[in-house]
């Protein structure tokens, strides 16, 4: 790849990178529950979306491609370290400690649906299940929240 070559995706990918990695921020942190791993895997999202942007179609849903990468990272980061439920998020509020309280695959689904309104056909695609699976998902984590936030 030429001089040039490599300066036009450069720019492309920032510009790309650039709407979407604050909702990407407050997805990692908000699955995590910890600033300073939040931040650490951010970095590690943004090099491999790098890495992988050569790969991309042209009819690609960036959002969907940059959450599904972000939901690679957070997992495979999940499986090898032991990350406790949330440590240093200031606003422990019920919601947050309910939300820490769901399995991680429930977790991630709900905050893609509810927060950052992704379908179930993008939900499905990010988080590698059938939709099927992601609507039971959604409806056993949200029902778990009912449970915590009103009783």
């Amino acid at each position: 790849m030429s001089i040039d070559a490599r300066a036009l995706k450069t720019d492309e990918f920032e510009t790309i990178t650039a709407k979407y990695m604050d909702s990407i921020y407050s997805f990692v942190l908000y699955t995590l529950g910890d600033e300073y791993y939040a931040q650490n895997l951010i970095q590690n999202i943004y090099i491999m979306a790098y890495k992988r942007f050569d790969d991309l179609g042209d009819n690609i849903n960036y959002k969907s491609w940059l959450f599904k990468i972000s939901t690679d990272v957070l997992m495979n980061f999940i499986s090898y370290n032991n990350v406790p439920a949330y440590t240093s998020i200031s606003e422990e509020n019920g919601l947050f400690e309910a939300m820490h309280s769901l399995p991680i695959q429930h977790r991630i689904a709900i905050i893609l649906a509810d927060v950052e309104e992704f379908s179930y056909i993008e939900i499905s695609y990010i988080i590698g299940h059938p939709v099927k699976k992601v609507v039971s998902m959604l409806h056993k984590g949200r029902k778990v929240l009912k449970e915590k936030m009103y009783n």
